[in-house]
C-alpha cells in the first residue's frame, strides 16, 4: 500500500486541510499522517489539481527562429508554417514536443490536447505524434486533434481528416473561417461532424478566429450539436469575433451554447498578439468575451497555445502565465475572479479532456504543490510548482530560488 500525506496546504478556497493519497486515489483522512506515510509539507501552498493545457500545437513548437513572422499576422503564420512543414522529420517532430512536455510537466501541467496539422502530404508530424502520446502515457496524458490547417474544401483534405480518424486521433477539427465562402466554412462543419459521429471522436473546433463581426460559425456549430445530439462532445476554440457581436446576437447565442453544452477555450497569449492587426478591423481586445461567458454559465478554459511557433514567437509553457494575459485582456481582477482564472487553467481544461480535475476522495491521487497561498500571488508571481504529484508519487519537484543582497548594496 502506497500513502503520500501532504499537509499544511491550502485549498483554492483558502482553507487549511491536509490530503491523503491511498494507492493512487485521494482518501478521507483526519488527523495526523498515517503510519509509513510519506509526508511532503506544502508550508501554506496552494494544493490544486494539475494544470491542463487544452489547446497547444506541438509540430510547430520551438519553430520560431527558423524564419521570423515580420507582420505578426496570422496570414504570414499560416504562410511560413506551410514552408516549415515540408521539412519536417518525425525525429524532429518528437524531439520538439519531448522538450515541450518536459517544460509543461514542470509547469504543473499533466495533460495536454495537442492540435495536429493533417494537412501535410507527407503526414509526418501526426504518426510522430501517437507514438508520442503512447510512451508518455504512463506520466501524461496527450490528447491529439487532427486538425486541417488549409480546411476542408477538397477531396483530399477530407481524406486527409478521415484518415487521422482512422488513425486514432482524440478530436477533429474544421477552420470554417479560413474557408473560401460562409457555405463552404458551413460545409466543412458538417463534414467535420460527420466524420466525428462515424469514428467516434470528439469535435474541437478552430472558431471565427477573426476581427469580422459577421463571422458567426459558432452558431452553426451549436446547431449542429444540438441537432446530432453531441452534447458534451464538442469544444470551440478562439471565437475572437465574438467580442464584436451585438447585444441581439448575444441574447441569441448565449442560450444556444448552454443548450449545446458546448466547451469553449480562450487564447489570450497568441490572440491579444494577432488579433486586431488587420488596417480597419475593429479595435478590441483580442479574445473572446470572457465576462460576459462566464456570467452565462458557459464552461471556459484558457489555454497558452503556440510557443515559440512561426504563430507567436514568445510562450513559457506557463498556464499561470496566460491566465495573468487573461487577467488583464479580460479584467477579471477581483478576488473570485482570479480564482476562476486558477480554475480555467485547471478543472475546466480537465473536463474538456474527460479527466476528474479535482481533489476530491476517489479522485486520481495528481495535483500540485506551489509556494504561495492565494491566487494573486500563484498569477502574480507565476511559480513553477514546488512538487507535481502523479498518482501519489512525485514526478517532478523544484527548488525555489532564492535571492541574496550583499550588507553594502542594498541600501534599504
Amino acid at each position: 500500500m502506497s500513502l503520500l500525506w501532504i499537509t499544511n496546504g491550502v485549498t483554492l478556497d483558502g482553507e487549511a486541510a491536509p490530503f491523503l493519497i491511498q494507492d493512487g486515489v485521494f482518501t478521507r483522512h483526519e488527523g495526523t499522517a498515517p503510519a509509513g506515510a510519506d509526508v511532503l509539507d506544502a508550508a501554506g501552498g496552494l494544493v490544486l489539481p494539475p494544470f491542463v493545457e487544452p489547446h497547444i500545437h506541438l509540430d510547430t513548437a520551438l519553430l520560431q527562429e527558423e524564419e521570423e513572422n515580420k507582420s505578426g499576422t496570422l496570414q504570414e503564420g499560416i504562410s511560413i508554417w506551410s514552408r516549415l512543414q515540408q521539412e519536417l522529420t518525425e525525429e524532429d517532430v518528437t524531439a520538439r514536443a519531448e522538450t515541450v512536455i518536459r517544460e509543461l510537466m514542470a509547469n504543473g501541467v499533466l495533460a495536454a490536447r495537442a492540435m495536429v496539422d493533417i494537412s501535410d502530404p507527407k503526414q509526418t508530424a501526426l504518426p510522430a505524434l501517437l507514438a508520442l502520446k503512447e510512451r508518455v502515457a504512463p506520466s501524461f496524458q496527450l490528447q491529439l486533434t487532427g486538425f486541417p490547417q488549409q480546411g476542408l474544401s477538397s477531396s483530399e483534405r477530407k481524406r486527409q481528416l478521415e484518415a487521422a480518424a482512422a488513425a486514432g486521433v482524440d478530436a477533429l477539427s474544421a477552420v470554417p473561417h479560413l474557408e473560401a465562402s460562409v457555405q463552404a466554412g458551413r460545409d466543412s462543419l458538417a463534414f467535420c461532424f460527420d466524420t466525428a459521429e462515424v469514428y467516434g471522436t470528439d469535435v474541437h473546433i478552430f472558431c471565427d478566429e477573426t476581427d469580422d463581426p459577421s463571422s458567426r460559425f459558432i452558431e452553426t456549430a451549436a446547431g449542429e450539436t444540438i441537432r446530432r445530439g453531441m452534447q458534451g462532445r464538442v469544444t470551440l476554440s478562439h471565437c475572437n469575433a465574438m467580442e464584436h457581436y451585438d447585444d441581439a446576437v448575444m441574447a441569441s447565442l448565449l442560450p444556444q451554447l448552454k443548450e449545446a453544452a458546448i466547451r469553449l477555450v480562450v487564447c489570450p497569449l497568441i490572440n491579444t498578439a494577432v488579433i486586431g492587426r488587420t488596417p480597419g478591423s475593429p479595435a478590441g481586445r483580442g479574445i473572446m468575451p470572457v465576462r460576459k461567458l462566464l456570467q452565462a454559465g458557459i464552461p471556459t478554459a484558457c489555454a497558452h497555445d503556440d510557443l515559440k511557433s512561426p504563430f507567436y514567437p514568445l510562450g513559457s509553457a506557463s498556464m499561470l502565465q496566460a491566465a495573468h494575459m487573461l487577467a488583464h485582456a479580460a479584467q477579471l481582477t477581483s478576488a473570485e475572479e482570479m480564482r476562476q482564472l486558477i480554475r480555467m487553467i485547471s478543472t475546466e481544461g480537465a473536463q474538456i479532456m474527460g479527466q476528474n480535475g479535482t481533489l476530491e476522495p476517489c479522485a486520481p491521487g495528481d495535483c500540485i504543490i506551489l509556494p504561495v497561498s492565494g491566487a494573486a500571488d500563484a498569477l502574480r508571481l507565476q511559480p513553477k510548482p514546488r512538487w507535481v504529484v502523479r498518482g501519489g508519487s512525485v514526478l517532478v519537484e523544484t527548488i525555489p530560488e532564492e535571492t541574496s543582497f550583499s550588507k553594502e548594496g542594498v541600501g534599504v
